[in-house]
């Protein structure tokens, strides 16, 4: 699939668009035959699981910098 997403929630958008929309629609939209709906879905459903991933790893990292950077803020100012 070559589709590029930058957060979970469009892929869920993209899920929810594609369980709900009719066979003709899913056939204009993504081209593929609506009886392989279900290999699709399983594509989504598989890029949704690593895309969270990716923005839980993401999300922890720069917290860990913005308590690093806190950290040597406060450091240099004597505030703790």
């Amino acid at each position: 699939m070559n589709f590029i997403y930058d957060t979970a929630s469009e892929v869920m958008e993209d899920i929810n668009n594609v369980k709900t929309m009719s066979d003709e629609e899913f056939f204009k939209t993504y081209a593929w035959d609506p009886e392989e709906r279900g290999v699709f879905l399983g594509m989504l459903e598989s890029d949704l699981a690593k895309m969270e991933t990716r923005e839980e790893v993401t999300c922890r990292k720069w917290m860990h910098v913005v308590d690093e950077w806190n950290e040597e803020y406060n450091q240099e100012r004597n505030f703790f």
